[in-house]
């Protein structure tokens, strides 16, 4: 994902990967002398290694960068038209960078989102393809909005922990307490308790 924050103007990009070269990835291992059974260590973090080098990249560019599994986030203040262009070029590098390690990148998951009042229009592209300009988009399971406001996440996982308590009354035919209690904890608290911190009482 590709966040671009721009005085209370935030443009967001979501990069996704497809795919990598293991050869690639080996040579980059070996590069950070990371050899033998130590790799075998490494597994899980591996793709974290190989995209360090683009984060470093990005960053050399005045790019705030942030990397969870997959998803590339890259974080720009536009403050004038001057600063509009700067998403565009962090795409840029990153396109070329996957191509130079041969990864794909899976466009159909990526998008832009404002964040605050556009101050100027603009499109962007990642090989040649239009990125789509959303009104919102998921990260890390939070729907963000153009105005940060939490009120449609907080819908969201209401009517899904409501769903959810109407299910375990509908399948539980027992009547036991102690199981709906547990089944409760299980399926609808673990939904409500997620990121709760977002909550906000007097926000509907």
């Amino acid at each position: 994902m590709v966040d671009i924050c721009a005085g209370w103007e935030i443009c967001s990009t979501v990069v996704a990967f497809d795919s990598l070269s293991h050869t690639k990835l080996l040579a980059k291992l070996n590069a950070y002398g990371i050899r033998g059974n130590v790799l075998s260590w490494l597994e899980d973090v591996s793709f974290l290694i190989y995209v360090d080098y683009l984060a470093k990249l990005l960053e050399c560019h005045g790019i705030v960068v942030k990397l969870f599994a997959d998803d590339v986030k890259v974080y720009l203040e536009i403050v004038n038209s001057n600063d509009v262009d700067k998403p565009q070029c962090a795409l840029d590098l990153i396109t070329n960078w996957a191509e130079d390690w041969q990864l794909s990148i899976s466009i159909s998951k990526c998008n832009a989102v404002t964040i605050g009042k556009p101050t100027v229009c603009r499109k962007y592209y990642i090989s040649g393809v239009e990125l789509p300009h959303s009104a919102q988009c998921k990260d890390l399971g939070i729907d963000i909005t153009s105005d940060l406001s939490p009120s449609d996440h907080i819908q969201q996982i209401t009517a899904k922990a409501h769903q959810r308590a109407n299910n375990i009354l509908r399948c539980f035919v027992s009547g036991n307490i102690s199981s709906l209690v547990r089944a409760f904890l299980v399926h609808v608290r673990s939904v409500l308790k997620y990121n709760s911190v977002l909550w906000s009482p007097h926000r509907t």
